[in-house]
């Protein structure tokens, strides 16, 4: 009996499950690929940092805005989320790392942890009104 009854409800299940996911997981009226305008400064110990880029987590994938001249100007999804800043530079490993072995510069984050992985700098990116902000990171 069982087992008649869990092939008649697979159909019913995989149709739950294709509904589910075509319509997301976002809230009811949460348009989470619509993005607006955002804006603003980064410093680092009080200097425009060179180059960089700020991420907006408010849903779903980051929205990722290059910092150019301690400058960015892009586009991220509304909704209040966290804010992570990353600084890069190019860097070779020392050569004790692995004798024997060169290895190529590679892209290297030189921002501390608090401003990026370890962040607790939040924020609010609105669908309307100025989305402008003023980030004074430290190298400490």
């Amino acid at each position: 009996m069982s087992a008649l009854l869990s092939h008649r409800m697979a159909p019913v299940l995989l149709t739950l499950a294709s509904c589910l996911l075509v319509l997301g997981c976002g809230e009811p009226g949460q348009e989470t690929d619509k993005k607006y305008p955002v804006k603003g400064t980064v410093t680092l110990d009080g200097q425009p940092l060179a180059d960089g880029e700020v991420y907006f987590k408010t849903a779903g994938t980051p929205d990722i805005v290059p910092i150019v001249n301690g400058q960015f100007d892009g586009m991220a999804q509304a909704g209040k989320g966290k804010v992570e800043i990353y600084a890069y530079r190019m860097e070779t490993p020392p050569p004790e790392a692995m004798p024997g072995y060169t290895f190529e510069p590679t892209k290297t984050n030189y921002l501390p942890a608090k401003w990026n992985m370890e962040t607790t700098l939040t924020e609010e990116v609105k669908a309307s009104g100025a989305n402008e902000y003023k980030f004074e990171v430290t190298s400490k």
